[in-house]
């Protein structure tokens, strides 16, 4: 019996001596995009030169002052927000966006798992809520777009692992009014498949001669029901070993009820690795 109670003492002493053990909770990377048109001509009249009247977005929080769980911006803001308008692009964070073309799109260092996000307009109410699972080591992009002025959000993961020859190219549907898409790449269709509204492609992948370690590629976007014309072309120079992103945004009509947008549509290209 004595034998017993002492190594039930031993263990519990050995169990208090233990050195504690840490889980250490991973972060994930977060970007926002914005692919509203109505948002962005919105924020380009109201911050013409600086910041000035954002629209801020609220992660993880309903309280404006709060500072979310990330680093803050290269400016020192403590809550992603856009506003400024770069080569006609709006995205948090910012950095270095100006420095090259296409923009890299860079991220803020989040805890990983559920992330409760309200996007704000200009005056502070809501324009949408959406929760974005945040996965540890990924880099996720969260795109706000609207279809006349009721806005909607797509998450897509931007991890890529293009080969060293070759250089991959995602497609993101994000126009309201254009319609079933498809997209020609040097003269060649994507396959047979259409591009809805908020629909996406994966990172498709395109090999390139040994000879050369960058390339054009000419885009063209079409309308599913007439695709011997086309609705807008791009162009993109392509580095080895190097993914991208098309956004196609904007509308292809003026509309006036039941608000007025003037036709913009667009393509804007990102550089994701």
């Amino acid at each position: 019996m004595k034998i017993k109670i002492l190594t039930a003492f031993v263990l519990l002493l050995w169990a208090c001596n233990k050195d504690p053990e840490f889980t250490t909770v991973e972060n994930g990377g977060l970007a926002f995009y914005n692919a509203s048109q109505l948002l962005r001509v919105e924020l380009e009249q109201k911050n013409p030169l600086n910041v000035q009247q954002p629209a801020l977005i609220l992660l993880n929080t309903t309280d404006k002052n709060h500072k979310p769980d990330s680093a803050a911006g290269a400016d020192g803001k403590t809550l992603p927000f856009f506003a400024m308008s770069t080569g006609g692009q709006q995205m948090f964070p910012m950095y270095g966006f100006s420095q090259v073309t296409p923009p890299w799109l860079t991220y803020m260092r989040v805890r990983s798992g559920i992330q409760q996000i309200s996007f704000l307009k200009t005056d502070s109410t809501l324009a949408v809520k959406t929760d974005v699972v945040l996965d540890a080591g990924e880099n996720t992009t969260v795109f706000l777009m609207d279809s006349l002025g009721e806005y909607a959000t797509m998450v897509l993961h931007d991890d890529s692992k293009p080969a060293a020859n070759q250089v991959q190219l995602r497609m993101v549907h994000t126009s309201p009014d254009a319609g079933e898409l498809m997209v020609k790449v040097n003269g060649q269709w994507l396959g047979k498949d259409t591009l809805g509204f908020r629909d996406a492609t994966g990172f498709l992948s395109f090999t390139m001669p040994d000879s050369v370690t960058s390339t054009i590629y000419r885009v063209q976007v079409s309308s599913k029901s007439d695709t011997s014309g086309f609705i807008a072309k791009g162009a993109l120079i392509g580095a080895k070993g190097h993914s991208y992103t098309m956004v196609m945004n904007g509308y292809v009509e003026s509309h006036f009820d039941p608000i007025y947008v003037e036709a913009d549509f667009r393509l804007s290209f990102l550089r994701n690795k």
